[in-house]
């Protein structure tokens, strides 16, 4: 059994914790393409069986978050689950200058990941050092943030609209916007409506029955390279191939049955992953 679902996680709920139930549910081996904070809702793409081989690929796709930013307030998780460590009960913002501070964070930044997330420091969990008070320096990442809007201003409350690329932390962007507005700011809810072209309104609910979409899905977001079983043989036994012509980067390449990860440089293909043999 191959393929992926989309499942619709309510606020609240582990991401592990759908992905348990449907493990149950299918018997089989399955993983996630990128998890959602307790406190958020929204879309998870849950890998089936050989659609584990496909998770950095979809994680790699760019995503959509709608959510609710609060000034004035900042936690030390940079949401409503943490500690309020300050609180300014009406900071003077409008909705000028919150427009102006949002473009500044749109292309590709430097962000520095919460203390409280998943990001390995010296082997361990970030977050579990956090509770056990040790407090350690992480070095900026580069991220992308396509794009950064704003849907609507209720202060202290500013409805957005976030489209980013991997590895983006949507807590520290609005973090990091609090801080340039000299308020601080706190992620006050989120919600995923999309990854990919894959969105949240064809995704079912937690506990429904499992709807299993076909993996050609995911691979049809590359460009495709339709080649001879014999060539195919050769990838699988890790030959390179001369492909005159294409553009460096990954393929979706199969024989019609057998589905293969390609990367192409410099002409020649070579297998990155042999996803169904």
């Amino acid at each position: 059994m191959d393929g992926f679902l989309l499942v619709d996680k309510p606020e609240g709920v582990l991401s592990s914790h759908v992905i348990n139930h449907y493990r149950k549910v299918l018997k089989t081996k399955l993983g996630h393409a990128g998890t959602l904070d307790p406190f958020a809702s929204g879309l998870l793409v849950i890998l089936v069986g050989n659609g584990t081989k496909l998770s950095s690929l979809v994680q790699g796709m760019e995503k959509e978050y709608h959510g609710v930013a609060r000034f004035g307030i900042v936690t030390d998780t940079y949401d409503p689950t943490g500690r309020i460590i300050s609180e300014e009960e009406k900071p003077d913002l409008d909705l000028k200058q919150i427009k102006v501070a949002m473009k500044k964070f749109v292309g590709e930044i430097e962000q520095i990941p919460p203390t409280f997330s998943a990001v390995k420091v010296a082997g361990e969990r970030s977050y579990r050092l956090a509770r056990k008070g040790v407090m350690v320096k992480k070095r900026p990442r580069k991220v992308r943030v396509y794009r950064l809007e704003t849907i609507e201003f209720r202060p202290p409350d500013l409805h957005f609209r976030a489209v980013v690329g991997k590895g983006c932390y949507i807590r520290s962007l609005i973090h990091d916007l609090g801080q340039m507005l000299g308020h601080g700011a706190t992620l006050w809810s989120l919600r995923r409506v999309r990854i990919g072209s894959f969105s949240v309104t064809d995704a079912i609910a937690l506990g429904d029955p499992p709807t299993l979409y076909s993996l050609d899905e995911i691979l049809q977001t590359l460009p495709q390279m339709r080649m001879s079983a014999e060539i195919i043989d050769s990838l699988i036994q890790g030959k390179s191939v001369e492909v005159v012509g294409r553009k460096d980067g990954l393929y979706f390449v199969t024989d019609g049955m057998r589905k293969i990860l390609g990367m192409v440089k410099s002409d020649l293909l070579r297998t990155k992953r042999v996803i169904v043999q």
